[in-house]
């Protein structure tokens, strides 16, 4: 596989824009971007209206919750049936397709489970409220005579008559249920193990063995949880997800800011404690002061000024930056503001966040990924790199338990290349990739946060401002 240098990177992202194809018949200075309604296929900028829905231009991969026919249309390589009866690109951690083995209706993405197997929609699991003989008929895996709720939101499954009733933030169907919307489960929605939460904390406290719901956050939402506003997120970019008026909270590269969840408490009372090398602040501590099991730990303030790569000014957020006002609060290529330090060279210690790299690209170290970590781990667990990493998914090759990729910067995980260190925002993904998860998958034939542009159509989300892409204020 040819590598991207430092130079090619610097001139695509800073110099050279990214536009979409001039397909025939589109007027690129009129045209709607993804996700916009649409009559024709000329009235989209990628040439493709699918629904009344602008699409993705044929052929390139289709995110989460975006309509498919089979799994090779979708950038995670699964396409499955929804509780609306619609084949939709998923992820494979969160729910099952038709035909998989199944305990539950929300095992399954069709939110169906009979006989032991993922069914086609209907008949659906029991809604709170409903008669029901055992745990397996409920959609919350909790029966008592009825079907038992455990949330304040509706969970998966549930009825709805709109987004804002679900937990998940998405109502489909009609009539309407709790349906999947993200790569992982939001707080409060029901759960069986803690992989599936956004937030990595499944609390089966309030239910049974079986079931439990993601610990509710009363602070604001971490990444991949569903989001209203811009203020609503941690990070403060809320973007439209692959359905129609649902936003999910993306990722802002890097350490975790303020609020994010975090997994490991350290550094709350440094220097009796080390820091953490996860959030950005050095402290991870008990989120809103609660002890309860199991712990959810979030990124806590450590001193009175902002650490490098906290958001700061604009959207609400203080500009009080550790750093001088030189280095301080700066706008980064993804529209935000953080505490910025200064441009480091690849293989430099980075304070998580891309924008400080000469090259954009702050990637977690190798070195500190190992277990114990190898000697010259970075003191933050993040260094510059002077490449992008490449797009993963291809299968290995040699022998499946011990397979090779083409590539140093991936390795092979279950017969399927995965980047190795993994990305933390689409900036650190070559071709235009996007980060999902951790590794690089093919993007779109549009710009990611933080890539050029010359017209909001340019860009897979956010608009066009000063010639790149980014989430505008609110």
């Amino acid at each position: 596989m040819s590598r991207r240098t430092l130079t090619w990177l610097i001139v695509s992202a800073l110099a050279l824009p990214i536009v979409l194809a001039n397909f025939a018949g589109v007027n690129g200075s009129t045209c709607d971007s993804f996700n916009q309604p649409c009559t024709f296929h000329t009235d989209c900028c990628s040439n493709n209206c699918v629904n009344h829905k602008c699409a993705l231009p044929a052929g390139m991969c289709e995110i989460v919750g975006a309509p498919c026919a089979d799994d090779a249309e979708c950038c995670q390589q699964y396409c499955v049936t929804s509780v609306d009866g619609v084949r939709r690109c998923s992820h494979p951690t969160q729910c099952k397709d038709i035909g998989a083995s199944c305990a539950l209706g929300t095992d399954c993405c069709s939110l169906a489970c009979s006989g032991g197997s993922c069914a086609p929609p209907p008949p659906l699991c029991k809604q709170e409220g409903v008669d029901c003989a055992g745990d397996a008929e409920c959609c919350t895996g909790v029966c008592s005579g009825t079907c038992q709720g455990l949330s304040s939101c509706g969970t998966l499954g549930e009825l709805c008559n709109g987004d804002t009733a679900c937990c998940s933030g998405l109502c489909l169907g009609s009539p309407g249920r709790c349906a999947f919307n993200s790569v992982c489960r939001a707080n409060e929605d029901v759960c069986s193990t803690s992989a599936e939460c956004c937030n990595g904390v499944c609390d089966k406290s309030l239910a049974n063995a079986r079931t439990g719901t993601c610990r509710k956050e009363n602070a604001c939402n971490a990444s991949n949880e569903p989001c209203g506003g811009t203020r609503s997120c941690c990070g403060t970019l809320c973007v439209q997800s692959g359905f129609n008026g649902t936003g999910l909270c993306m990722p802002v590269g890097g350490c975790r800011v303020l609020g994010e969840v975090c997994t490991v408490r350290t550094g709350y009372n440094y220097p009796t404690t080390p820091l953490s090398t996860e959030c950005c602040s050095g402290s991870c501590d008990f989120a809103d002061n609660d002890h309860t099991v199991p712990t959810l730990y979030r990124c806590a303030k450590r001193t009175a000024c902002l650490q490098p790569g906290e958001i700061c000014g604009g959207q609400g957020a203080s500009n009080n930056c550790c750093e001088s006002a030189e280095l301080g609060c700066q706008p980064t290529i993804d529209g935000l503001m953080r505490c910025s330090p200064f441009c480091r060279s690849a293989g430099a210690e980075c304070y998580f966040f891309s924008d400080e790299c000469c090259s954009h690209i702050c990637v977690p170290d190798p070195r500190c990924l190992a277990s114990p970590p190898l000697p010259g781990c970075s003191s933050t667990g993040f260094q510059c790199s002077g490449e992008c990493l490449p797009i993963t998914g291809q299968a290995c090759t040699g022998d499946p338990g011990q397979g090779t990729c083409a590539d140093d910067l991936m390795y092979c995980t279950g017969g399927v290349c995965t980047n190795n260190p993994p990305c933390t925002s689409d900036s650190d993904c070559c071709s235009s990739g996007r980060c999902q998860n951790g590794n690089c998958v093919m993007g779109n034939a549009c710009s990611p946060l933080g890539g050029s542009c010359n017209t909001p159509a340019d860009c897979c989300d956010g608009d066009c401002i000063g010639g790149t892409c980014q989430i505008g204020g609110g």
